[in-house]
């Protein structure tokens, strides 16, 4: 039995602020081959994510246009220091939130050799490889 694809998958809770600082090396593997069975688990796993991190987007621009400025462009920013600190602790409260996630971890190995991730990178996504607990 491929314990990839075993219905063993667990519920991991993980907060938002990590799939937001990992959601460059998760476009970078939907782009690079990997087995089958891993492209698989991470294609169920990235619509997931990117459900997360859209609505995770929605609420941030939210809050810049209730903390920002309309620009001359039609843009709006976060200018003044009072504003951004308030817009970093209300953003930061929403990083912090636990989400669950359907994943049952996999071995760095499973990865295969073609694919290339910076230490960094790794780091961003540990906490979906067995290797990491």
């Amino acid at each position: 039995m491929n314990t990839i694809l075993s219905k063993e998958n667990i519920n991991m809770k993980v907060k938002l602020a990590k799939i937001y600082n990992a959601l460059e090396v998760f476009r970078k593997l939907l782009n690079q081959d990997l087995p089958v069975t891993v492209s698989y688990q991470f294609t169920k796993l990235f619509k997931t994510l990117d459900t997360r991190f859209n609505v995770l987007e929605t609420a941030r621009l939210e809050l810049v246009k209730e903390y920002g400025e309309s620009q001359e462009n039609g843009d709006v920013k976060v200018m003044d220091a009072d504003s951004k600190s308030k817009f970093l602790e209300k953003f930061n409260e929403l990083l912090e939130t636990e989400v669950d996630l359907d994943w049952k971890k996999i071995s760095i190995e499973d990865l295969g050799s073609q694919v290339t991730l910076t230490v960094p990178e790794l780091n961003s996504i540990s906490y979906l490889f067995n290797e990491f607990d």
